[in-house]
């Protein structure tokens, strides 16, 4: 996520906790159980949100300061 200039973030934008980054493990192993309906998920979310997004309250976001433009 470093090359894409991308971080996983709560949604109040500070930094996940440790609980946050297991409840995310947790969500994606259940996201991907359910043969791929939470990663589906996103495509009729509003938000854009997958599961493992939703039960762990975080989103990946793109880092601050960081530009669209390949350097």
């Amino acid at each position: 996520m470093d090359h894409e200039q991308l971080e996983v973030v709560s949604y109040q934008g500070t930094p996940i906790t440790f609980r946050e980054a297991r409840l995310r493990s947790f969500g994606y192993l259940v996201s991907l159980g359910c043969f791929g309906l939470g990663f589906l998920w996103a495509l009729f979310d509003p938000e854009q949100l997958t599961w493992h997004d939703k039960i762990s309250r975080t989103l990946v976001v793109q880092k601050p300061g960081s530009s669209d433009q390949p350097s």
